[in-house]
């Protein structure tokens, strides 16, 4: 199809009245030339009824197809009439459109979403896991009412930072949280010592309490199955960091034993689904479709009569998870 040609103001109005002046001449002289036969000049009038209205249509036609740079009034048209002897031919052109504020879009600005704010990922309550410049200390009190310290170190949340400067090194005083699948916060923390005169790293005092007698032999791991069941799980356990304090409780404990540790360090992401899958009746059953659950993670020694992993270190043949839920 050949692209029309757009016209200016001037040729627009000419093109117009030439049509229109042309049209005019040829019906004048079609009259006098129907008299002249002895023709019925009323039909003539009727077949130029129907060509004046054809020539509105292609006018009409050329202007909203862009065809013209001519600007329309915003004024409504009036209708035209055109007489003959016989009839009135009314003309009634469409009317313009008329154009409305677009209220509605503004309307929309205003019920555009408001971007949150993103949601802290190592957030337990109110303590938050990946500010190391705030310590964080917590106070396990068991079932019997024992008081059992865990003294105030750094947390990090897990990036290739940590490994790179070797921030999660013992003598740092630091922990490092991770995000499981779950959305849970898994929160790695140093135990053992450096040596009989040593104080001990973030949580000795805790892997004492689990496996020594008071005496500080090493026990059974059987009893330190049933101590985990009945005086660590349901245990109180209140959490510091700065000014903020939160009071939770732990609902679930397991220690993997040295036949499963190098298993489960293959179960970071998926720790709770493989405890509970593993580890029945310890209470990660219950946390499997939770996201609220802080997941502390540390090391433990060799119980007595257990038999070693050689292929783990002194202070790494076990360990322990415990899972914590806000009270």
């Amino acid at each position: 199809m050949t692209e029309k040609k757009k016209l200016s103001r001037r040729e627009f109005f000419k093109a117009v009245g030439f049509t229109v002046g042309g049209a005019g001449l040829i019906s004048l002289s079609g009259w006098k030339l129907a008299e002249a036969l002895g023709l019925r000049p009323e039909k003539f009038t009727e077949r130029l009824a129907e060509q004046l209205d054809w020539y509105w249509r292609e006018i009409r036609s050329y202007i909203d197809g862009g065809g013209t740079q001519v600007a329309l009034e915003t004024k409504e048209p009036t209708a035209q009439p055109i007489k003959t002897q016989k009839a009135s031919i009314l003309l009634q052109p469409e009317k313009t459109p008329t154009l409305k504020p677009d209220v509605e879009s503004e309307a929309m600005k205003e019920l555009a979403p408001v971007e949150k704010e993103k949601e802290n990922e190592f957030k337990f309550a109110e303590i938050d896991f990946s500010d190391p410049t705030i310590p964080i200390e917590m106070m396990i009190t068991t079932v019997e009412n024992n008081k059992i310290l865990i003294p105030e170190f750094n947390s990090y949340s897990w990036s290739p930072k940590v490994d790179e400067e070797n921030i999660f090194n013992p003598d740092n005083n630091t922990g490092v949280a991770w995000q499981d699948d779950g959305k849970r916060i898994g929160l790695w923390l140093h135990s053992g010592r450096a040596g009989p005169l040593h104080e001990g790293y973030t949580m000795w005092e805790t892997q004492k309490f689990i496996e020594e007698d008071e005496n500080g032999n090493r026990i059974p791991y059987w009893v330190i199955n049933e101590l985990l069941d009945k005086i660590i799980k349901g245990a109180d356990i209140t959490i510091k960091q700065g000014k903020k304090s939160v009071n939770a409780k732990i609902t679930a404990a397991v220690r993997i034993p040295p036949s499963g540790v190098i298993k489960s360090t293959k179960h970071f992401l998926d720790m709770v689904p493989y405890l509970a899958k593993n580890y029945p009746e310890k209470g990660f059953e219950e946390l499997v479709d939770k996201k609220q659950v802080l997941l502390p993670k540390f090391c433990g020694r060799l119980a007595a009569g257990e038999k070693e992993n050689k292929e783990l270190p002194y202070y790494q043949q076990a360990r322990f998870v415990f899972g914590i839920e806000k009270a």
